[in-house]
């Protein structure tokens, strides 16, 4: 609602999801689908894909640095991802979102591997059963990548 009375025409779901739609239009980024802006929608729709582009384009924006500043860092102190990535592979190596509904368990953000490059990275998981499941998975991938 915010983005649609800032942005858009109007303060509403339909103007923000139109403002946001329209911003991932001018960034290359099409086909998200969107019910109310929220991201909590079980019809909201984005693949792997699309996110790891969005993440990709963020980061290249003036702000990507603030952007990248405010992700939780895997095995901190603080933030969503303090319990998590704790082993010395990835402590400290990961910055994502992670998000969670029933049945949706989903991390998307930047590794920074062994050799020194960044990852950008997108697991989205549906319908798989225990999140302590996934979210193992996600980590055992991850540190595959982070030794690269």
């Amino acid at each position: 609602k915010l983005l649609g009375n800032r942005f858009g025409d109007a303060g509403s779901f339909e103007q923000g999801v139109a403002v946001v739609k329209k911003t991932m239009a001018e960034l290359g980024i099409e086909g998200i689908e969107l019910e109310d802006g929220s991201g909590l929608s079980k019809k909201d729709r984005a693949s792997p894909a699309q996110i790891v582009l969005l993440l990709r384009k963020v980061r290249e924006h003036r702000w990507g640095d603030a952007f990248l500043a405010s992700l939780a860092v895997g095995g901190d102190s603080v933030g969503t991802l303090r319990k998590r990535m704790k082993s010395k592979e990835l402590a400290g190596k990961v910055r994502a979102k992670s998000g969670h509904l029933e049945g949706i368990n989903a991390l998307s953000g930047y590794l920074d591997t062994a050799s020194g490059d960044t990852v950008i990275f997108s697991i989205l998981a549906n319908d798989a059963g225990a999140g302590y499941r996934v979210e193992r998975f996600q980590e055992e991938l991850l540190k595959r990548l982070v030794a690269r």
